[in-house]
């Protein structure tokens, strides 16, 4: 038999007594805990506000490395030479273009002659035509698409015409006088009959205007000129740009081809600065290059 004492004095040695803290100077669990929260609530806002202004900064550095860059793209040295390239890049393909819808541009056929000036490679049509205009006695040119083989031809159709559907071919005589402006062709007209200087064989009727009596001249070996009677109808292929002599006729028109292959915007492309064309012929003073010009084409 166990006394209630003693059954009491042996249970509390099972069960240990719960140890409750009671509020101290330093005040009670909850209120450490609540101080604990506030400190890291200070300590999390702090290194938020941290990470934020980090982030402004970024944010600022990114914002000002992305104006540079427009900046450098609008008219910075990257921008005005990307600018430049594209523009470049632009005025080829639209010139390009322009020549293979000319009229003076046959497509699917070569100029085909015994020998050739010489053949080079360009990447364009343009770029053929250019060759050509550079080199002495060159007429036309037969440009091979698929090798980007640019053929030099003395003859204005060359020998003879050759199918191939891969090749453009470009009278040089007749892009010079398509390219003339409104200007220069007003300027180049004259009222005047080119006595003389017929290329023989080659006068032809029924032309309706002096406009294709010089697309005429354009495909006639060594036409420079020509004159077209309004009354007849009849157009006379020249072989010196204002024939032997000049006489006033009312119903003749005469035009001299260099003439119109003298405008601006011509000028522009074919220019060469900074260089001198040693040699010459004839030598007088004019008041601008555009009197050089016209000076250039009333010499035969």
């Amino acid at each position: 038999v166990v006394s209630t004492q003693s059954t009491g004095s042996y249970l509390n040695q099972l069960i240990p007594k719960r140890q409750l803290k009671t509020t101290s100077s330093d005040g009670s669990p909850i209120d450490q805990l609540r101080d604990e929260l506030d400190g890291f609530k200070s300590s999390s806002e702090k290194k938020l506000n941290n990470a934020d202004n980090d982030v402004d900064q970024l944010t600022a550095k990114v914002n000002e490395a992305e104006n540079g860059i427009s900046n450098d793209q609008n008219g910075g040295k990257v921008g005005t030479i990307s600018n430049a390239i594209s523009e470049n890049l632009r005025d080829v393909q639209r010139s390009s273009n322009v020549l293979q819808r000319s009229k003076c541009t046959m497509t699917g056929v070569a100029f085909w002659e015994s020998s050739t000036l010489g053949s080079s490679t360009k990447n364009t049509l343009q770029g053929c035509v250019r060759e050509c205009a550079n080199t002495n006695t060159c007429s036309a040119v037969s440009y091979e698409t698929r090798y980007k083989k640019c053929e030099l031809k003395v003859k204005r159709k060359g020998t003879m015409l050759w199918q191939n559907s891969n090749v453009l071919s470009a009278n040089l005589h007749c892009l010079l006088t398509e390219s003339a402006t409104i200007d220069s062709i007003s300027q180049c007209y004259k009222n005047v009959d080119y006595n003389g200087a017929d290329i023989s064989g080659k006068a032809i009727a029924g032309v309706n205007s002096v406009e294709e009596c010089v697309s005429y001249c354009a495909d006639v070996e060594g036409c420079v000129s020509v004159t077209y009677n309004q009354a007849d109808k009849n157009c006379y292929p020249k072989n010196k740009r204002k024939g032997d002599r000049e006489s006033a006729h009312s119903t003749c028109t005469s035009v001299t081809m260099a003439c119109l292959s003298a405008n601006r915007s011509l000028v522009n492309r074919c220019r060469v600065v900074d260089k001198l064309f040693a040699g010459h012929f004839s030598e007088v003073t004019v008041g601008s290059q555009d009197d050089c010009f016209a000076e250039m084409y009333l010499h035969g």
